[in-house]
């Protein structure tokens, strides 16, 4: 039993055809024996809200789900835009901070190590360093308490930032680029669809 929740998108504007693909949606994924059928169990609420982007659109959906509110926002999609030199270059260097924090994130830190057992910080436990990356990796298998060292914890909350405050910059230029092509924008629908499942 929960809740099947999604995010469905529209370069109609026809109203009916939305709401019986929505009600196709909500009947494939919606749990019969829980007396779940005949599609959404409400009616689509069309707002007047448009975003920039889909980015924002579903963000802003997301935050409906929960209550079977179906909600439908408009979001503009601009044509493909040439990257500039700038917009380039901060790709590349957002590739580069993203794949140096995936890697420490994901690297097992206790594994082959010469030390033959952890402490952990907060319950104390003794860990065997022969089982990390087998039976646990980089949390405590007992309180659950992350168990590297603050200095890579810093750092990976650094490569994070710098992604992040990267990608906010490459963004802002790609925003610049498509208000040159403001006039060219197509506006699609964008409807958060939930069902019981």
């Amino acid at each position: 039993m929960g809740h099947a929740c999604q995010i469905l998108t529209f370069s109609t504007s026809n109203k009916k055809e939305i709401e019986a693909e929505c009600n196709e949606w909500a009947d494939r994924n919606c749990d019969p024996l829980e007396g779940g059928h005949g599609g959404l169990p409400g009616h689509i609420d069309y707002t007047d809200k448009v975003f920039n982007s889909f980015k924002e659109a579903r963000e802003y959906l997301s935050e409906t789900f929960g209550n079977y509110n179906e909600k439908a926002v408009r979001y503009k999609v601009y044509p493909d835009i040439a990257p500039t030199k700038a917009m380039t270059e901060l790709k590349a260097r957002i590739g580069e901070w993203d794949r140096k924090y995936r890697e420490l994130s994901s690297n097992v830190h206790y594994q082959g190590v010469l030390s033959k057992t952890i402490s952990c910080k907060k319950c104390q436990a003794s860990l065997p360093t022969s089982y990390c990356g087998n039976t646990y990796k980089n949390h405590c298998p007992i309180c659950y308490s992350d168990l590297r060292p603050a200095s890579t914890l810093e750092r990976i909350e650094t490569y994070r930032k710098n992604r992040d405050d990267l990608q906010k910059r490459y963004d802002e230029e790609e925003r610049k680029q498509q208000a040159k092509l403001e006039n060219m924008t197509k506006l699609y629908w964008a409807v958060a669809c939930e069902v019981h499942c």
